[in-house]
C-alpha cells in the first residue's frame, strides 16, 4: 500500500489540529501518517497532537509556517507529502485521488482544489474555490501560467493558496524548502521553486481540502510587516532565474510587485484609520499614492457586508 505523510503546521491550535488529524489519518486506500510540527505553542497543541496518534516535532521557538513545514519535511519519510493547515480538514479519498494523478501525469507536484466550509462542515459557497473552463479538468502547469493564475491582488482567485502534494525524492534532489522568512504566500514560493527547478506540476479539480473559514476569524487580512519579506522573495527569485524566464513572465511579476506594494500600504493606512492615527494613515498614502484606490474598494466593500441582513447567505 502507498504510504503518504500529512504535514500539519501549528500554533496554539489545540481548538482545532483533532479534527485535522483525524482526517489526514483517515484517508482511504493509502497508509497515511498525520505528523504535526507544533511552532513553539503556548497551549496543548502537542500533547493533543501525540494523544490523536500524530507523529510531533516540536520548535523550540515561533518561527512561523515556513520554518514549522520545514521542520515536519526534514522529518517526513514516506514518498509523497502532503500539506493540511491545522483549522483544515482533508476528504477520506483526497490522498489516494492526489497520488494516482501524480502518477497519471508523472508529475512531482500536485495543487487540489478546495471547498470553503463553515465551522460545522457545510460548504460556504455553491461552487468549488477554483471553477470554470480552465478549472474543470486536470493539467499541467508551467512558471507561466502559475504566476499568472495568482490574481489575488486584482480582486480574483489565487492558484497560491492551494495546498499542494509533493514528491519527497524530488525536493531533496534540488534542496527545496519553503522560505522561511515569509510568513504569507509561503506555498507559492515553494510551488515556485519547484517550477524552476523543472518539476511537473499538475493541478487537480478536486474540491478535496475543506478550507474552514471561522465566524469573526481575520485570517484573510495580511498583516503589513509579512509583505516586505514577500516583494523580497519575489525579487530574488527573478535575480536568480532572470536568464530563463520570459518577457511575459518578468511583466507579470512587475505587476505582481506594485500590486503588492499597493497591498501593503493599503493595509498600513487602514490599520493606522482604525488605531485612531490619521496622521500615520496619511503618511502611508503620501508614500505610495495608488494605495488610496485600494482603501476606497475595502471600505466600500466592509459598509455593504454591514448592510446584508443577519443570517441571510451569500
Amino acid at each position: 500500500m502507498d504510504k503518504a505523510t500529512v504535514i500539519i503546521a501549528a500554533w496554539n491550535a489545540a481548538d482545532t489540529i483533532f479534527s485535522s488529524i483525524y482526517s489526514a489519518i483517515d484517508q482511504e486506500g493509502v497508509e497515511s501518517i498525520a505528523l504535526v510540527a507544533d511552532d513553539a505553542s503556548e497551549d496543548r497543541t502537542a500533547d493533543i497532537a501525540q494523544k490523536c496518534g500524530a507523529q510531533v516535532v516540536r520548535l523550540g521557538r515561533n518561527g512561523g509556517p515556513g520554518a514549522a513545514r520545514n521542520a515536519a519535511l526534514d522529518a517526513a519519510e514516506t514518498e509523497w507529502i502532503a500539506v493540511l493547515d491545522s483549522d483544515d480538514a482533508i476528504t477520506p479519498g483526497r490522498t489516494r485521488a492526489m497520488i494516482d494523478l501524480a502518477r497519471q501525469y508523472r508529475a512531482d507536484v500536485v495543487l487540489g482544489n478546495f471547498q470553503r466550509v463553515d465551522e460545522t462542515g457545510h460548504a460556504v459557497d455553491p461552487q468549488p474555490y477554483l471553477h470554470g473552463p480552465a478549472f474543470d479538468a486536470p493539467r499541467l502547469m508551467t512558471l507561466e501560467g502559475y504566476v499568472a493564475e495568482d490574481q489575488t491582488l486584482t480582486g480574483g482567485r489565487s492558484l497560491g493558496f492551494l495546498k499542494p502534494m509533493l514528491r519527497r525524492d524530488f525536493l531533496e534532489q534540488h534542496g527545496i524548502r519553503y522560505d522561511p522568512s515569509i510568513w504569507n504566500g509561503e506555498d507559492f514560493h515553494l510551488i515556485l521553486a519547484c517550477l524552476a527547478a523543472g518539476a511537473r506540476v499538475v493541478f487537480s479539480p478536486a474540491p478535496d481540502y475543506l478550507y474552514t473559514t471561522r465566524r469573526g476569524s481575520i485570517s484573510h487580512r495580511i498583516n503589513p510587516a509579512h509583505i516586505g519579506p514577500l516583494i523580497a522573495a519575489d525579487d530574488a527569485f527573478v535575480a536568480r532565474h532572470a536568464a530563463r524566464l520570459s518577457d511575459a513572465s518578468r511583466q507579470l511579476f512587475t505587476r505582481r510587485r506594485a500590486g503588492l506594494l499597493r497591498l501593503q500600504h493599503s493595509e498600513m493606512a487602514l490599520q493606522s484609520l482604525k488605531g485612531g492615527r490619521p496622521a500615520a494613515a496619511l503618511h502611508a498614502l503620501a508614500k505610495h499614492p495608488p494605495a488610496a484606490g485600494t482603501i476606497v474598494t475595502k471600505l466600500l466593500e466592509a459598509g455593504s457586508k454591514r448592510l446584508r441582513p443577519r443570517g441571510k447567505t451569500t
